[in-house]
């Protein structure tokens, strides 16, 4: 069973305490959503509004039957999409090659196999763009099997892989592995509860919270810098994550085209400001995620994102560059 934004019956699939029904209906709203902080703010809010005390939330980004988020979203975004749906409070769904930020594949008309192509072929909704091959190497037909694919491989294949991605630490499938291992470690992230805190235009921020722990993320979907105010009394302890990659210890703030930095904030004097920038255009590209199984339109958008540990302070202002960013404290 699928969701909407608009389904007034979206509390019916998650049926009575006394009568449950379906436990994770699927939800795709973050796939019709449109990408952007105003949007994704409310559609995530009224998701969260309409469940059930006995239900559990589910996110999904990507499937078999929409475009590649990479495609739709462009390479610096997936990234950020990646932040926000293992970051988001309830479970996620992965869609494999997506976490190699596999973009838009083209098709030879005489190579496409969906059904639905071929009982409308003008609309152009053939979905053979997303079910293409996992690319696990550099070897022939990229370690998926013996003989040639029935559907052709991404073109960019011989450097889009597994293998190579397990050997760059930036990558995208180590950013998704990398915020597994913190849905693990950091209860907040697993069973935590969820707000959303006030921030700038094109900046989507929110809180999960468990016991005494405590994170914040911090997306940035515009292309320019963007000072996003943390609550009072919270400052930014240390970056756990960040979608440009490893962060590295730095000043107080950061230039264009500076790599996210890890914060180690003192207590100084009783507000905090957290400075979410644009992400350079060269800095784009990477990927994370487990190990995966072996079974659109593109817009370009440079943003980031770090996760990091908020810590009670006062009069303190803290910049880093990020699209994406998760805080503790």
């Amino acid at each position: 069973a699928a969701m909407s934004a608009n389904d007034s019956k979206l509390i019916r699939w998650y049926g009575t305490p006394e009568r449950p029904q379906v436990h994770l209906p699927f939800n795709f709203q973050l796939i019709e959503c449109a990408w952007d902080a105003a949007a994704l703010r409310r559609v995530i809010g009224e998701y969260e509004r309409s469940l059930p005390a006995f239900g559990w939330p589910n996110w999904v980004l990507g499937s078999h039957d929409a475009p590649r988020i990479a495609a739709r979203l462009g390479e610096a975004q997936a990234r950020v999409a990646a932040m926000l749906l293992l970051t988001l409070r309830g479970t996620p769904t992965l869609y494999q090659g997506d976490e190699l930020g596999i973009g838009e594949v083209a098709i030879p008309p005489e190579r496409m196999r969906d059904p639905q192509h071929f009982r409308e072929p003008a609309l152009g909704i053939g979905r053979d763009r997303s079910r293409t091959p996992m690319p696990w190497d550099a070897s022939p037909n990229a370690g998926f099997s013996k003989v040639e694919p029935w559907l052709p491989l991404n073109a960019d294949w011989p450097m889009r892989n597994v293998a190579a991605q397990e050997a760059d630490l930036n990558s995208l499938l180590h950013l998704y592995r990398k915020l597994l291992r913190l849905r693990r470690e950091y209860s907040a992230l697993s069973i935590g509860t969820f707000e959303l805190l006030d921030s700038a235009d094109e900046a989507l921020i929110y809180r999960r919270k468990h016991e005494s722990e405590e994170l914040v993320v911090a997306l940035n979907l515009g292309s320019q810098t963007r000072a996003c105010r943390l609550p009072d009394r919270e400052r930014v302890e240390r970056v756990l994550a960040s979608t440009l990659g490893e962060p590295a210890l730095s000043g107080s703030a950061c230039g264009p085209h500076d790599p996210a930095p890890v914060w180690r904030c003192r207590r100084v004097g009783a507000a905090r400001a957290l400075s979410i920038r644009a992400r350079h255009p060269a800095q784009a590209g990477g990927g994370s995620r487990t190990r995966p199984d072996r079974e659109g339109r593109t817009r370009r958008h440079e943003r980031s994102g770090v996760a990091a540990r908020l810590q009670s302070v006062a009069n303190a202002r803290v910049a880093f560059r990020v699209a994406g960013a998760l805080v503790a404290h």
